[in-house]
């Protein structure tokens, strides 16, 4: 693979990024039933954005985004099993959504 083309698809990762980025913050601002697809293009938004940043070299942004990534597996985790994706997969005792235990944070 040519430099060019590493380049090509690093620009690619920049669009991605920012397309998924906003997409999540939308989808997270419509309110709790969709929160955990919201942390689903946060998912791929980070990935996208730790790739453009190592391959330029931007170790703070690559840094920032290693911890948004953290933040995103939470969001995931969290929102989830409260969603009811955790009973789905066999995991006991996740609340239905609209619950009491949905609120304790």
């Amino acid at each position: 693979m040519s430099l060019g083309e590493v380049g090509a698809i690093a620009a690619r990762l920049e669009i991605v990024g920012a397309l998924f980025g906003v997409c999540g913050a939308w989808v997270i601002a419509a309110g709790p039933r969709t929160a955990f697809y919201g942390f689903c293009c946060y998912l791929v938004s980070n990935v996208a954005w730790l790739g453009f940043a190592a391959y330029h070299e931007h170790w703070w942004q690559f840094t920032q985004q290693v911890f948004f990534f953290g933040s995103t597996l939470l969001g995931l985790w969290k929102w989830g099993r409260l969603s009811g994706f955790g009973a789905r997969s066999g995991r006991p005792g996740a609340p239905a959504l609209g619950s009491p235990a949905q609120h304790n944070g």
